[in-house]
């Protein structure tokens, strides 16, 4: 296991993760379009922006001078990033099961998660999220996402047998 896996398997096990807001989301689309790093002068409401950032793992900060300094997003702040991407504001889940969908006749996957309400995916949607998360190193999460896609998989399965006899 690496460190990567350690400190995400950390952060899934964290009774109360940091709860990502539109602003914190709106920081991590900036730092990933900038190769992760962005170069913020210095002043009290940046200083106090980036802090708050630090405490929630989702950046580090790196002095460059007295005028300025780096915010670089970290391993949380990617896994942060793709989550909310997919609609999920908090990597504090509650439960991922299958789930058979009230618009159509299709399964898809509900993700709940501490205050927040549930999101439900199909399982394409699923599917490129363990994609994205496998490539930020979230390999954890990915399986648990994963693992779900085959139960719903094999309830679509058992659903379509059982109305074909």
């Amino acid at each position: 296991m690496t460190a990567i896996d350690s400190s995400l398997l950390a952060l899934e096990s964290t009774q109360s993760a940091p709860m990502l807001h539109s602003e914190d989301y709106e920081l991590l689309c900036a730092l990933v379009v900038h190769e992760g790093r962005i170069r913020i002068p210095i002043d009290d409401g940046t200083k106090r922006q980036a802090r708050h950032r630090v405490e929630l793992g989702y950046a580090t900060t790196v002095p460059i001078n007295v005028q300025s300094f780096a915010l670089e997003i970290t391993q949380q702040g990617y896994v942060a990033k793709v989550l909310a991407d997919f609609g999920i504001w908090s990597p504090d889940f509650c439960a991922i099961e299958p789930q058979p969908s009230e618009m159509d006749d299709q399964w898809v996957i509900k993700v709940s998660t501490v205050n927040r309400s549930p999101v439900l995916m199909d399982i394409a949607n699923a599917i490129e999220l363990v994609t994205r998360l496998v490539e930020v190193g979230a390999i954890g999460i990915a399986h648990r996402f994963q693992a779900e896609i085959e139960r719903t998989r094999r309830y679509m399965n058992g659903r379509l047998c059982a109305e074909i006899q």
